[in-house]
């Protein structure tokens, strides 16, 4: 079975989807950028850890 066809699936990530509408643009913005930061920090933090087989 799929995530397509699970029962109840798009139900529930439509209910999701809508979670961020209370947020003032301020806010959003934000949110936005702080995942943006984290997600750089992470990657870069990853690659830094990777060794080279060169």
């Amino acid at each position: 079975m799929n995530v397509e066809s699970s029962p109840g699936s798009i139900e529930q990530i439509m209910q999701f989807a809508g979670c961020w509408n209370d947020m003032s643009d301020e806010m959003f913005t934000n949110f936005s950028e702080e995942i943006n930061t984290r997600r750089q920090q992470a990657f870069f933090e990853r690659r830094s850890d990777e060794t080279s087989f060169d």
